[in-house]
């Protein structure tokens, strides 16, 4: 498949460093696209996986160059404070509830995230959360919120770990958990888990990702230029139908905008 060629800009690093969710790198997803890019444009980038919150406290420091997140509200809040600028849409998929195959909670596949979280808290069936400051915690804590209640108890768990650790956890426990389409479906034959929640049409387990470039009047020692060629390249029309193309068991992990 033919890529889109950015030419070199005069100046730019040939390294630069991507803060970016534990999603994205557990899922396979940046080991399938970034030997793509380094190969075409001669920039090596040094990839920080971590939780979305940790990932743009780096990137207000100036200790990276772009960061790839998926948490609206946060990505709104540090563009505004002046720290990001020129923050693109990239792609997205879905959040899911896995748990164990004899299904304690009794979810049906057709209930709501909301009566979901409402069975599994009643009950007091555990419940491992990242507790990471992650986007996937603060979708989890924003489900929370809107059935007004909040986890509290030996049963809600919090392990302050990425995704697959915290699957790993999960599994061990007999416990459900909140996880991303792309890293459950990496990931998914290594545990006992089953998916008990997916419905596209509930608006609040949508899952975006955006890239956002470090502001250079913030921070005049970050890689701007060669960060800037990696953004226009993940969102450009050719990578996006690589993004779409990358499938495990026939099954696509992510949908580009």
């Amino acid at each position: 498949m033919s890529l889109l060629v950015i030419h070199p800009v005069f100046g730019a690093s040939n390294k630069i460093t991507m803060a970016t969710t534990t999603s994205t790198e557990n899922s396979g997803l940046l080991d399938y696209l970034l030997p793509m890019f380094e190969q075409h444009y001669h920039i090596q980038v040094k990839v920080i996986a971590t939780g979305t919150g940790r990932a743009l406290k780096l990137a207000e420091r100036g200790d990276v160059d772009i960061v790839m997140v998926h948490a609206p509200s946060k990505e709104k809040q540090f563009v505004e404070s002046g720290y990001g600028i020129q923050r693109k849409s990239l792609m997205y998929n879905k959040f899911l509830i896995v748990g164990p195959r004899h299904n304690p909670a009794n979810i049906a596949i057709t209930d709501k995230i909301g009566i979901i979280f409402s069975k599994i808290a009643s009950q007091k069936i555990p419940f491992i959360s990242r507790a990471d400051n992650s986007g996937t915690y603060i979708k989890e804590q924003s489900i929370w919120a809107s059935i007004d209640l909040r986890p509290h108890g030996s049963w809600y768990k919090q392990v302050g770990q990425g995704m697959g650790k915290t699957l790993q956890i999960t599994d061990e426990l007999n416990a459900y958990t909140l996880v991303d389409m792309g890293t459950w479906l990496k990931l998914k034959d290594k545990t006992n888990l089953v998916s008990l929640y997916h419905n596209d049409s509930e608006t609040i387990t949508f899952n975006p990702y955006s890239v956002i470039l470090i502001n250079p009047k913030k921070h005049p020692h970050t890689h701007y230029k060669s960060a800037k060629i990696l953004s226009n390249w993940l969102t450009s029309t050719a990578t996006k139908k690589i993004i779409n193309q990358y499938k495990i068991n026939e099954q696509q992990l992510f949908f580009a905008n």
